[in-house]
C-alpha cells in the first residue's frame, strides 16, 4: 500500500515539462473533454516515468558498449527495471480507467492531446499501447536473463 499511498505526492511533484502536451488534433479525432489537473498530474507521472525508463535502459546499453557491464550489473538493472515498468504499466492503467470513468467513455480508443485535450477516434491509440513498447524492449535484451 506504501506504493499507492506515494502517488499523490509524486504527482505534486511532476516537474513542469511532462505537464506541457504536445500534439495536434488530428483528422478524425473528436475532443471529448480536457484533463482535469489530477489527470494532467497523473499523466505527467507517466510521461516522466517513460523518460526516466528510457534513460536507464539507455545507460545500461552504454555499459555493455563499453564493456564494463557484470552479471551482478545485469541482475540488478533487471530487478529495478522491473518494478519501474510495472510501476510504469500500472500508472497507464490507472490513468486510462480514471479517464474513461472521468468522461464516461467506456469503450472505443482515446488520446490525449495539446493542452490536456482528450479525443477519441477509431484506431487503437498508441498511448494506450506504449507499455507493450517497454515490455518488448526489455524482453530483446540479452543481458542476464529476461525480467520477471
Amino acid at each position: 500500500m506504501r506504493w499507492l499511498s506515494e502517488l499523490p505526492r509524486k504527482m505534486k511533484e511532476v516537474p513542469a515539462k511532462y505537464l506541457i502536451l504536445d500534439g495536434t488534433i488530428k483528422p478524425g479525432e473528436r475532443v471529448i473533454g480536457r484533463l482535469p489537473d489530477d489527470l494532467l498530474r497523473l499523466w505527467g507521472l507517466h510521461l516522466q516515468m517513460a523518460e526516466e525508463i528510457s534513460d536507464s535502459l539507455q545507460r545500461h546499453m552504454l555499459k555493455h558498449v563499453q564493456n564494463r557491464g557484470t552479471e551482478k550489473d545485469c541482475l540488478s538493472f533487471h530487478t529495478n527495471i522491473e518494478w519501474a515498468v510495472r510501476q510504469y504499466e500500472a500508472i497507464a492503467r490507472l490513468f486510462w480507467v480514471a479517464v474513461r470513468s472521468e468522461f464516461d467513455f467506456l469503450d472505443g480508443s482515446l488520446g490525449v492531446r495539446a493542452h490536456g485535450d482528450v479525443v477519441t477516434y477509431d484506431e487503437p491509440s498508441d498511448q494506450e499501447l506504449d507499455e507493450e513498447m517497454v515490455r518488448a524492449m526489455l524482453e530483446q535484451m540479452q543481458c542476464g536473463g529476461k525480467p520477471n
